[in-house]
C-alpha cells in the first residue's frame, strides 16, 4: 500500500470515527431537548440557522479551499492575508445579520401580512441578531485547521471537535432545563462557536496566524475566489432552499417536524460531506495534478465509498423510519415518521458527491455552478407544485424530486474526463439492496417491541 493510499484510509477512519461520535452526541442531545423545548423552538432555530448559513455562503471567499490548493500556502504573507480575510469577512457577516434581523422586525410591526409562515414570528428578528456573533467569531479560526486537513492530519482535528461539541452540549442542555425556550438553543450555538475556535488554537500544531493584508496575495486570491463565491451563493439556495421555502408555507411547530426529520437523516449526508471535504477533497486534487488516469483510479474510490453509504442509508431509512422516529419521539412528532422515510429515499441525489469535488479539483467551478442552478429551479418549481397538489406532503416529496436535478450534470462532466460512469456505480444496487433488507428486518423487530415490552 502507498504512503498516500495509507494516509487516506487512516483519515477516513478518523473522518468516519469522529463523524459518528459527534452525530451520537448530537443526537442523544437533540433527544433530551425535544423532551424539554416546543415544536417551535425548533422551527425557529431552523429558519435561523439556514439564513446565517446563507448569509456565510453568500459571502464565500473560499480561503480554506485556496489554503489547501495555492502553491503559496506556506508563505506566511499569504497566510496571514486569507486569515484577515476571513476575520473580516466574520464581522461583515455579523453585521448583515443584524440589519436582516432590524429589517424583519420592522417589517413585522409597520407593514403587517408581508411575512408569512415563520418569517412572521415576532422571536425570530432577535434570535438573527444573536446568531449574528458565530460568523465574527468563527472567523478567528486559524489557518492552521486548514493545513491540518491539507496534510490529512484528521485526529488532531478531530479531537478538537469532539470536545467543542461535548462543551457545546453542555451549555445548551443546561440552558434548556433553566429556561425552556429557544433561547437555549441560540446561545448554546455561541457557545459551540467559541470552544471550536479556542480548542483549535490551543490544541492544534502549527504557527500563530497575523493580521496582514497584502496586495499581491489578494490578487491572487480573487482570481480563485471569483468562481469559489459563485459556487456557494448558489451551494446556499440547494442546501438551504428547502428550509427557506417552507419557511413562507409552514408555522413554526410544522417546520420543527421537518427540521427534526432533516437533522436525522443529516447523520448520513454530514458523514458524506465529511469525508468529501476532508478526504475527498484533498486526494482528488492531489490525483488530479499528477495526471487524467490517476484521477480516474481516485475518483472510482471514493464513488464506491460514497455508494455504500449513501445507497444503504437511504434504502435503509426508508425502511425502518417509521419504526425508529416513532420508538424515538412517540406521537408529538408523528409528522417527522413519513418526512424522514421520504428524506431517506431521496439521499441517492447526493451520490455524485465526488464527482462535484472534481469540478473544484479540475479547475471547472463553473460545474458546480450549473448544477446549483439546475437544483434551485427544480426546488423552487417541485416544492411549489407539490404544496399545491399535496400540501405538507407534496411539499416534501418536492425537495426529494428538486435534488436529482444535479445528476446530469455529473454524468456528462464524468464521461468528459473520459471516467466511466456504470463502472464506478457497482456497489450502488447491492447497497441499496443490503439496506432495505436491514431496513426491513429492523422496522419487523421495532414493531413487535410494543408486545414483547
Amino acid at each position: 500500500m502507498s504512503e498516500a493510499s495509507s494516509s487516506i484510509k487512516q483519515a477516513s477512519k478518523w473522518t468516519v470515527g469522529a463523524h459518528i461520535v459527534v452525530q451520537l452526541l448530537k443526537f442523544c442531545s437533540n433527544l433530551v431537548l425535544t423532551r424539554i423545548l416546543a415544536q417551535d423552538a425548533f422551527g425557529l432555530i431552523a429558519v435561523a440557522n439556514v439564513i446565517m448559513y446563507g448569509f456565510a455562503l453568500l459571502s464565500d471567499t473560499g480561503v480554506f479551499q485556496i489554503l489547501i490548493t495555492s502553491k503559496r500556502a506556506e508563505d506566511p504573507v499569504f497566510r496571514g492575508t486569507a486569515w484577515s480575510v476571513q476575520i473580516i469577512r466574520g464581522g461583515l457577516i455579523g453585521a448583515v445579520a443584524i440589519l436582516a434581523a432590524a429589517l424583519m422586525h420592522v417589517s413585522a410591526t409597520y407593514i403587517p401580512g408581508l411575512l408569512n409562515g415563520t418569517y412572521a414570528d415576532e422571536r425570530l428578528p432577535m434570535i438573527l441578531a444573536v446568531l449574528g456573533l458565530s460568523p465574527l467569531i468563527q472567523g478567528f479560526k486559524p489557518t492552521k485547521y486548514v493545513f491540518a486537513l491539507r496534510d490529512l492530519k484528521i485526529k488532531e482535528v478531530t479531537v478538537a471537535a469532539l470536545l467543542a461539541q461535548v462543551m457545546g452540549s453542555v451549555v445548551t442542555i443546561t440552558l434548556s432545563f433553566l429556561y425552556e425556550n429557544v433561547w437555549a438553543l441560540a446561545i448554546g450555538a455561541i457557545a459551540a462557536s467559541i470552544f471550536d475556535v479556542l480548542l483549535c488554537h490551543l490544541m492544534l500544531p502549527g504557527p500563530r496566524d497575523h493580521f496582514v493584508l497584502d496586495r499581491t496575495s489578494l490578487s491572487d486570491m480573487l482570481h480563485v475566489s471569483k468562481w469559489i463565491m459563485l459556487t456557494s451563493a448558489t451551494g446556499f439556495f440547494v442546501s438551504g432552499g428547502d428550509r427557506l421555502i417552507l419557511a413562507g408555507l409552514l408555522d413554526s411547530p410544522s417546520l420543527g417536524q421537518y427540521a427534526i426529520a432533516f437533522m436525522l437523516v443529516s447523520v448520513a449526508i454530514g458523514l458524506q460531506e465529511k469525508l468529501m471535504g476532508s478526504v475527498a477533497f484533498p486526494a482528488l486534487s492531489a490525483a488530479a495534478r499528477i495526471d487524467a488516469p490517476s484521477l480516474a483510479v481516485a475518483y472510482q474510490k471514493f464513488q464506491r465509498m460514497t455508494d455504500g453509504l449513501v445507497c444503504f442509508g437511504a434504502a435503509f431509512g426508508a425502511a425502518a423510519g417509521q419504526s425508529l422516529v416513532h420508538l424515538l419521539y412517540g406521537g408529538k412528532y408523528a409528522e417527522t415518521t413519513w418526512m424522514f422515510c421520504l428524506l431517506s429515499a431521496g439521499m441517492v441525489s447526493t451520490r455524485f458527491q465526488p464527482a462535484e469535488q472534481c469540478y473544484i479539483s479540475c479547475g471547472k467551478a463553473h460545474y458546480t455552478v450549473l448544477k446549483n442552478l439546475l437544483v434551485i429551479g427544480a426546488l423552487y418549481v417541485a416544492i411549489q407544485v407539490g404544496y399545491q397538489m399535496d400540501g405538507l406532503r407534496g411539499a416534501v416529496w418536492g425537495v426529494v424530486i428538486g435534488q436529482f436535478a444535479s445528476w446530469p450534470v455529473a454524468i456528462y462532466f464524468l464521461r468528459q474526463q473520459g471516467i466511466a460512469v456504470l463502472a464506478s456505480s457497482v456497489f450502488a444496487l447491492p447497497a441499496a439492496l443490503a439496506g432495505l433488507i436491514v431496513g426491513l428486518g429492523v422496522d419487523r423487530l421495532l414493531s413487535m417491541m410494543p408486545r414483547l415490552v
